[in-house]
């Protein structure tokens, strides 16, 4: 209720509402057979984890089209999963939101962005030949790489839970690559690990 004078200078109430919107966002979402097409823009967000295409199912960024992931715990980006020259897609990991409807107008170009073409994701290394050991970590943990043969180009970033990138490192041919945490907060990083064609991220727990 809001007090008021009115045109004749008396007292008087105006009853006014309150509007509250409430945005529902599920535990876990899958994302499959879908196009973003050019001058469309899609928000997805889940409170744990998002799937992206897997199964023989498809999920399609068109040149223009652009699509936002934003999960509490996990994206898996699954084969199927394809950006078309001139699409962007990014994904980002914000336990506790904000989620889609409740982003700030400007995205910080920090956030973890992916521009990809024919590129796998996976959040199981093992299936791309590389294992993250140790994991908790007190600091220093390797990135070794299980396949046959002798490893090419291999690129690593590390990212903070809100995004930010805190090391790139490229090396070739090495089987074992120790990297370090020393100096960082303790909580949940992402370990990006870019090879020719693929791409996988798993999360390492510093404690």
């Amino acid at each position: 209720m809001v007090n008021y004078n009115n045109e004749y200078g008396c007292s008087a109430w105006q009853q006014t509402m309150l509007v509250v919107t409430v945005l529902s966002v599920p535990v876990n979402l899958t994302v499959q057979n879908l196009t973003i097409a050019d001058g469309q823009t899609r928000c997805f967000d889940a409170t744990q984890t998002i799937t992206v295409a897997g199964s023989g199912t498809t999920f399609l960024v068109q040149s223009g089209g652009s699509a936002t992931f934003i999960a509490g715990q996990n994206i898996l980006y699954l084969p199927g999963t394809k950006v078309e020259a001139g699409g962007y897609m990014h994904g980002y990991i914000a336990p506790g939101g904000p989620w889609c409807g409740l982003q700030p107008q400007t995205i910080p170009n920090t956030e973890i962005q992916f521009a990809v073409d024919d590129l796998r994701f996976t959040t199981d290394l093992n299936k791309e030949g590389f294992r993250v050991y140790p994991n908790p970590t007190d600091g220093k943990f390797t990135v070794e790489y299980m396949g046959e043969g002798k490893p090419g180009r291999i690129r690593v970033e590390i990212y903070g839970m809100k995004g930010d990138r805190i090391l790139t490192e490229s090396f070739f041919g090495e089987r074992k690559h120790e990297f370090t945490l020393d100096g960082q907060t303790i909580g949940i990083y992402l370990i990006r690990i870019v090879t020719d064609g693929s791409m996988s991220t798993v999360r390492i727990l510093k404690r």
